[in-house]
């Protein structure tokens, strides 16, 4: 059986220290695998002698994050009620066994800025990118934790861990467009005429003078006003 495992977002309080205890929340993510398959179902009731009977769904949780099997967590729906899996037996693990996952994602990487991420060609890093400069022009401040999940119903966002005061809204940058423009400068310059005539002699004195800008674009010459 080839199931999907999604990761699965549990409180806890374990990690923090005694200072903290009972004022801060931190989570634990984990994979777990969600069966709606009713013989599958009545599989694992009747393996572990469970007292359900109404049952839609059953999720199985990977508490230590080390494969199914012992010491995970059966929670079933609709009544929500929960069971630790103590010994599991040997018809069980094999069930568990075949649980894979389709597509999982990990990156571990430094901080030498979200730039770096774009010099890789691939769709996933180029998620994290746009995720990770988001956050450096956002939140200058360490450290801060991130889920989202996107689906049919919607986008979901979560964020925590992180100080609320270091928050700080900035803009991102206009885009880059396709192609940049190159625009040629043009300067026109033109010096007066100052002309003296010697009006003693009854000169008579005429000036003409004809001037044209022309600027010669892709589509030909244009009359400057």
């Amino acid at each position: 059986m080839l199931l999907s495992i999604p990761p699965l977002l549990l409180a806890a309080g374990g990690a923090l220290s005694q200072e903290k205890r009972g004022k801060a929340m931190d989570y634990l993510l984990l994979p777990y695998v969600s069966i709606d398959d009713r013989p599958t179902i009545e599989f694992f009731v009747e393996e572990f002698l469970l007292p359900e009977t109404d049952y839609s769904r059953i999720d199985v949780i990977d508490t230590e994050n080390n494969g199914f099997g012992q010491n995970d967590l059966l929670k079933f729906h609709p009544s929500g009620n929960m069971y630790y899996l103590d010994m599991v037996t040997d018809s069980a693990q094999k069930v568990m066994n075949n649980w894979e996952i389709e597509e999982n994602t990990e990156i571990v990487t430094d901080l030498k800025g979200a730039g770096a991420l774009d010099t890789i060609p691939s769709a996933e890093y180029g998620i994290l990118s746009s995720l990770a400069k988001g956050i450096e022009r956002n939140y200058k401040d360490l450290p801060i934790n991130i889920s989202m999940k996107r689906d049919s119903t919607g986008l979901v966002f979560e964020m925590w861990g992180y100080d609320a005061a270091k928050l700080e809204y900035t803009p991102p940058p206009p885009p880059v467009p396709d192609s940049v423009p190159v625009y040629d400068l043009l300067s026109s310059y033109r010096e007066e005429e100052t002309v003296e005539a010697d009006t003693t002699l009854y000169d008579i004195l005429f000036l003409y003078r004809s001037e044209v800008d022309s600027v010669f674009l892709g589509t030909g010459p244009a009359e400057a006003p």
